[in-house]
């Protein structure tokens, strides 16, 4: 049996696989690190002989507590988990969020015997990227397996994906201006929502510039309060607790290139006198040091905040602002150039392909237009998170409505979002706690917000605004 998004395979029994065409192929393709979480014993070593057989790295363990000894002790990280909704002491579920603390990254699989719908809907929210009911066919699960490690690598050997795909007249139009202020020395303030590719626009600018040197992204928002002068000016061994050793910085790192300050509504106010210092004399001092370095950096700025709104509330001064944007580019959402879906879910199949070879290489019109039909809140970062799960998700060489996730609404984001509908977070007599409802929107959000970047809480933190360490916090509140 097979429901959309989620897994649910029947199979009489685990057992070892037998010489076939699948192993083989499975045995000569892309393999990787399982952690299995189990507390029975027969299902757990039977399916661990079975994935060890079929090539697979797969460390068993019997509780929570044990794998967590584990993964305190070694820094190797796992490409998958595999963990049994239904544990003693520490459930699958806490388990699940606890992973995620530690590697954002991680695929997880949850495995039960009891598959309810909404159980399994509740281990997607939480993070699981998939959900399987016992008894697990080793086949299918070796398949998937093989799938999933084939794309991890892939996006870890790839490198940067720097291609622009767009069809729309709005896109192809901002190319044309990017292009024509490339060659000039002046500052350019990239503005956009999240998501919407401020970074790849950037790089663009930089490869028609004709700079020889690096292109150097730094997201301000990810960067600790207190070290935001090193790592752009570089510091000398001893200026602070933890400077082991000198350090050039990011704008010495992009002498000759391009430095590209993302969100730089989030630099701190301190900070910013020191950035103008340096964009005005060409010259940075590393934090201890009495020492200057000429350096010859092009800054590219971007923001997610409206610019005039940012400088009008204080959180971006003025002879700053006038200095980085002689020029404004502003990324259009997705929602205003739908029309540049079908090119982007086909180039985002493209890149999964050379490592993954039986990767969907067509897609349904009834998918485009469900596509089509949602507002793209996260932009293209929130489509490449949808097409990765259909292509994981897919047996067949087309993509269709039926490979949607099982939390993705075709329907247009109008009014509220149906995380924080007022409506569902009011009890059933009515009453209305405004603590309480603001409380549980805010971890909602989070929560969602953790999703939609797959667990990368520096992400998520730049797509809620908010520094990391704040998310963090925020996280520990979430049971």
């Amino acid at each position: 049996m097979r429901r959309t998004g989620l897994l649910f395979i029947d199979s009489a029994s685990i057992v070892p696989m037998t010489a076939n065409p699948v192993t083989d192929r499975l045995r000569q393709s892309a393999r990787g690190r399982i952690l299995l979480l189990d507390d029975d014993e027969v299902f757990r070593e039977t399916l661990a002989m079975n994935l060890s057989y079929g090539g697979f790295d797969v460390r068993p363990y019997a509780s929570a507590d044990q794998a967590m000894v584990h993964l305190d002790s070694d820094s190797t990280p796992f490409d998958v988990a595999l963990v049994d909704l239904r544990m003693p002491r520490i459930d699958g579920m806490v388990f699940l969020r606890q992973l995620r603390g530690i590697d954002p990254s991680l695929h997880i699989i949850m495995i039960t015997a009891y598959g309810d719908v909404p159980t399994a809907v509740e281990a997607l929210k939480a993070g699981a990227a998939d959900f399987l009911q016992k008894p697990v066919s080793t086949e299918f699960l070796l398949a998937k397996l093989d799938r999933i490690c084939a794309i991890r690598k892939a996006h870890a050997s790839g490198g940067k994906d720097t291609a622009i795909v767009c069809q729309s007249a709005v896109m192809r139009q901002l190319l044309t201006e990017a292009r024509q202020v490339a060659p000039a020395p002046s500052g350019i303030l990239i503005v956009g929502e999240t998501g919407v590719g401020k970074e790849l626009l950037a790089r663009h600018i930089h490869r028609h510039s004709g700079r020889k040197g690096a292109f150097v992204p730094v997201n301000a928002a990810a960067i600790p309060r207190e070290l935001v002068a090193a790592e752009l000016f570089g510091h000398k061994k001893g200026a602070f607790t933890g400077a082991v050793g000198d350090r050039a910085g990011l704008f010495v790192a992009a002498h000759g290139g391009t430095l590209f300050l993302d969100e730089i509504g989030d630099m701190p106010l301190e900070q910013q006198p020191n950035l103008l210092r340096t964009l005005q004399d060409r010259r940075v001092r590393p934090v201890g040091s009495s020492e200057e370095t000429a350096v010859d950096v092009r800054i590219l700025a971007a923001t997610s905040l409206d610019p005039e709104e940012a400088v009008s509330s204080g959180r971006i001064r003025q002879d700053l602002f006038y200095r980085l944007c002689v020029v404004v580019l502003r990324v259009p959402p997705l929602r205003e150039r739908k029309e540049d879906i079908p090119s982007l879910v086909m180039h985002m199949l493209g890149r999964i392909r050379p490592q993954l070879p039986d990767t969907p290489d067509s897609v349904s019109q009834d998918l485009l237009h469900a596509l089509a039909r949602h507002d793209w809140p996260g932009n293209v970062r929130e489509l490449q998170n949808v097409v990765m799960r259909m292509a994981l998700g897919s047996a067949s060489r087309e993509l269709t409505v039926s490979n949607l996730p099982p939390d993705f609404s075709a329907a247009p984001v109008t009014g509220f979002h149906p995380l924080i509908d007022p409506r569902r977070l009011m009890d059933i007599e009515r009453r209305v706690s405004l603590p309480d409802i603001l409380d549980r929107v805010e971890r909602e959000i989070v929560q969602w917000a953790m999703i939609l970047n797959d667990g990368n809480r520096t992400k998520a933190a730049e797509m809620l605004r908010i520094p990391r360490s704040t998310l963090k916090e925020k996280l520990k509140k979430i049971p």
